[in-house]
């Protein structure tokens, strides 16, 4: 009993790892959408156009994310944070790049370099909600509420990502170039080593 007892406390701390997580994913997000529509809107004009293609081309990308996760079978939370690795290298480097391009090669150029950041971006975010509801079910929650507590973080999470942006880091093309590593970095920096402790504590090996 009293190492039931632990395994579940410990099952806990892991799911409020994960369900945390996911809400700052969710800060990611938004932070990238609002950082490559403020990034065309300036260099192209026309912020209604970019900000509704960026937001678009970023939905398509997480669906296209989704669908691939499928394929993702073993090592979750590794895997989780080789993809919080890449999304920070590409939203670090973006902003850089469409400045580049735009001045290296021009206008079309430019815009197809930042719609494919969009959409790349957006496939690797979609591809961290599936994995670490999946993550959650493999520790032992129920279907129905890890699918209902990651979207719950998710969604809720949003908000305070697109406020947190508009008040801290919305005040010209230097604090965007500036901050556009924070968010991932900062969940790397919190969670990566002890997500990955918790993933080899809850392998098959281990809870045998």
């Amino acid at each position: 009993m009293e190492y039931g007892e632990k395994v579940t406390q410990a099952n806990k701390k892991q799911l409020f790892s994960i369900y945390l997580s996911s809400g700052i994913v969710s800060i990611c997000g938004i932070v990238y959408q609002v950082l490559y529509g403020a990034v065309g809107s300036y260099l192209f004009g026309d912020g209604v156009l970019f900000y509704s293609i960026t937001i678009g081309l970023f939905l398509m990308g997480m669906g296209i994310g989704a669908s691939l996760s499928e394929r993702i079978h073993n090592r979750l939370i590794s895997t989780f944070v080789q993809i919080e690795y890449l999304i920070a290298l590409i939203g670090g480097l973006s902003t850089l790049g469409a400045f580049y391009t735009l001045a290296q090669f021009g206008t079309e150029v430019s815009q197809l370099y930042l719609y494919l950041v969009i959409t790349l971006t957006g496939a690797l975010t979609g591809l961290e909600l599936p994995i670490l509801i999946r993550k959650a079910e493999e520790i032992g929650e129920e279907s129905r509420k890890s699918v209902a507590r990651v979207l719950l973080s998710d969604y809720g999470f949003s908000l305070i990502g697109a406020v947190g942006f508009a008040c801290f880091y919305g005040h010209g093309l230097d604090s965007l170039r500036r901050l556009s590593l924070s968010p991932s970095l900062m969940f790397l920096l919190l969670y990566s080593s002890r997500l990955n402790s918790d993933e080899k504590s809850t392998t098959p090996e281990n809870t045998k």
